[in-house]
């Protein structure tokens, strides 16, 4: 579960959202951010966002540069520990 505190503005529906994104995510599969965007039901750039958050808490990693953006759960992140 994803913890929430006074420094972090996490929502309760990001919070959703990155649990939906981690948990139908493959070890070892890279995917584009869009094609989580049905998934999570938001648009294209929303999911940008997203995957860009999740890369930046150590979650997943990314592979390539804007359109060409790849992105892969990270090795420890396999349990499905979120935090």
């Amino acid at each position: 579960m994803w913890k929430k505190n006074a420094g972090n503005k996490t929502t309760e529906k990001k919070c959703e959202q990155y649990e939906r994104i981690l948990s139908a995510m493959q070890p070892d599969v890279w995917y584009k951010a869009a094609d989580f965007a049905s998934l999570v039901s938001v648009g294209e750039r929303r999911i940008e966002v997203l995957f860009s958050e999740l890369a930046e808490l150590g979650k997943i990693e990314s592979s390539g540069m804007t359109k060409g953006k790849r992105y892969r759960i990270k090795k420890n992140m396999q349990d499905r520990e979120l935090f």
